[in-house]
């Protein structure tokens, strides 16, 4: 019997970065928040925590949630260090590049961007283009995220002016190298008199002139290992004696 292809595509449910933020919201939003002392028992401790900061803003409990609290409220803020884990840096980098505690990261993360969500790179690409653009601050996020995903957090880094660990000559120009041959092949999607084919055209010589000198790189290095290697093999052990050593050996 012949397979018949279902008519109704199963859904599926991707819950928002901010779902723990979310679940807070509704739960003090709910009509008997007033009257419920207990903490859900689903909380993380960070919700907790958040919950506590809602409850008592005067209070100094929970520090690291009330400065990510904080920093969720600054639309700058928040747009930056959303760029920064969007492009998968570790948390002790972001920390760095923020010059905010590893404690007060991940709680941003926990609680008001949990990047587990998007499962791959497909989702993160379709987050990215969902994002409105009606203000400054949307637009300044959305770009915040495209840097994060497309560039990489040492790209963010740099447009804020944090001086990072410098590249090796190899790896810039590695870098150099493989975004010229992509911006050269773009070519192949417009037909050959378009001007994004004359664009594509113009990033050529970019490409030859990173393949030569990756060449001049590894060559250089290749014969630097191998001189290294040589002055090791003929150096060796010195096992040779003095002339006063060997004239005393032949008079015994």
């Amino acid at each position: 019997m012949a397979h018949k292809a279902s008519k109704n595509i199963p859904s599926v449910n991707i819950a928002s970065p901010s779902w723990r933020y979310l679940e807070v919201l509704s739960f003090i939003s709910s009509d008997n928040y007033s009257k419920r002392k207990a903490v859900p028992k689903t909380f993380s401790l960070g919700q907790e925590s958040l919950l506590e900061a809602f409850r008592d803003p005067e209070s100094t409990e929970g520090y690291p949630c009330r400065v990510a609290l904080l920093l969720e409220k600054v639309p700058t803020a928040r747009a930056l260090l959303r760029g920064l884990l969007f492009s998968g840096c570790d948390v002790s980098s972001i920390s760095e590049i923020s010059s905010e505690s590893e404690e007060v990261v991940y709680s941003y993360k926990e609680l008001f961007f949990d990047t587990s969500v998007f499962r791959n790179t497909l989702l993160k690409i379709a987050y990215i283009r969902s994002l409105p653009q009606e203000t400054e601050n949307d637009k300044f996020e959305k770009q915040m995220l495209s840097w994060g995903h497309y560039l990489g957090c040492d790209y963010i880094a740099w447009k804020i002016g944090v001086n990072r660990a410098p590249r090796s000559p190899s790896e810039s120009v590695q870098k150099i190298l493989d975004d010229s041959s992509w911006r050269s092949s773009e070519h192949r999607m417009s037909s050959l008199v378009s001007d994004e084919s004359k664009e594509a055209r113009s990033w050529v010589p970019a490409v030859l002139r990173s393949a030569e000198m990756m060449r001049a790189i590894e060559n250089s290095s290749g014969m630097e290992n191998a001189l290294s290697e040589l002055k090791i093999k003929l150096e060796g052990d010195d096992n040779t004696i003095s002339i006063k050593d060997l004239d005393a050996e032949i008079k015994g």
